[in-house]
């Protein structure tokens, strides 16, 4: 059907609110920082009185493997800001945000580490198609393999795609549930920069001192082949 011309103003400007509302809606879909009493992390904050009460909530370690079956820890990263994406190949808004998560690494890889784990449930999800997909999408972000669950049990995660920004230090900083896109991931990523340099190292911890090995892992990730992201329909 063709459009009145008198009408094509109104339609451009409700399909601009429609974009501005889907950026809104994924901006305000993280939490911007760890005081706000109704956290987005209470499933991984041991503590919801601590968010509340603006404490600094450090992000729990886990093991995940890399594409080449090596085990990689979220701790061996510590020392860099860190963007962790959880994901999964059936999930199209995870699909959807990939791109803008991978321009957003190769612009910014100097600036931030990333971990983009593929979810695998051995059903909907194996290691297979989780690294078939990642092979043939031919993106070139680090990915790594949740087969043992360890990273979604660990920070309580159970749709997709959520990303969350942890420190140089290793504290939680912001946490999206949903697909973003890059401006929003650009913002994120420029708040968790900023909030490690404010901060002070975790007491006991080391920063810097496993950074080495964060790189290794990475470099073997890129070498193999391309990543994902995963977010689930409707949140769920």
């Amino acid at each position: 059907m063709k459009i009145p011309n008198q009408l094509k103003p109104f339609i451009s400007l409700a399909l601009m609110i429609v974009i501005i509302a889907g950026a809104l809606f994924a901006y305000q879909g993280f939490t911007a920082r760890k005081n706000a009493a109704d956290s987005s992390l209470s499933e991984t904050d041991p503590s919801q009185e601590a968010a509340a009460e603006g404490e600094l909530v450090l992000a729990e370690d886990f093991t995940v493997y890399d594409i080449a079956g090596k085990e990689v820890n979220l701790s061996d990263f510590r020392g860099r800001p860190l963007v962790v994406n959880f994901w999964a190949s059936w999930c199209p808004p995870c699909v959807w945000e990939m791109p803008d998560f991978n321009q957003v690494w190769r612009d910014r890889q100097d600036d931030v580490m990333f971990m983009m784990v593929n979810v695998i449930d051995g059903k909907k999800e194996t290691e297979k198609s989780g690294k078939e997909f990642f092979q043939d999408k031919g993106f070139s972000f680090p990915v790594y393999f949740d087969i043992d669950q360890d990273a979604v049990s660990t920070f309580g995660v159970y749709s997709y795609p959520q990303t969350y920004f942890i420190d140089k230090h290793g504290y939680f900083v912001a946490y999206a549930k949903g697909a973003i896109e890059a401006a929003t991931l650009q913002e994120a990523i420029d708040m968790t920069i900023e909030a490690g340099e404010a901060r002070q190292p975790a007491e006991g911890s080391s920063d810097g001192g496993d950074s080495g090995s964060a790189e290794g892992t990475e470099d073997a990730a890129s070498a193999e082949g391309a990543g994902a992201g995963t977010p689930a329909p409707a949140n769920g």
